[in-house]
């Protein structure tokens, strides 16, 4: 919830962060903002999309697959959670900054876009 509370504080309506899918079916009851993910009617290829978000924190992806993979999608925020740590490590990339981090929660930001 302290997560939800920090993404609404700081977060803008465009802004899109990127989840594992059910968290992404959470997150939109407190945030203004998209999620990549979330749930399965009403996210288009959400098959695709959470497969992708399974591979973004999968252990073995090339962290230049990861960044690819944010840069076309023009990511905004990567919230990693419970649910997120069941995919795999939190990600460790070059131009994101760690703007949230409490109780086994963090959340990535892009420091040129960051507000």
């Amino acid at each position: 919830m302290q997560a939800a509370e920090w993404l609404i504080a700081h977060g803008q309506p465009d802004d899109l962060v990127l989840a594992q899918n059910r968290m992404g079916n959470y997150l939109p009851r407190y945030f203004q903002g998209r999620v990549f993910v979330g749930q399965y009617y009403i996210t288009v290829d959400s098959e695709q999309k959470t497969a992708w978000v399974e591979q973004f924190f999968a252990p073995h992806t090339p962290d230049t697959w990861r960044l690819a993979f944010l840069d076309e999608w023009q990511v905004d925020y990567i919230y990693y959670g419970t649910r997120e740590a069941n995919l795999g490590s939190p990600p460790r990339l070059p131009n994101w900054d760690i703007v949230y981090e409490q109780e086994g929660v963090i959340i990535y930001h892009q420091p040129s876009s960051f507000p």
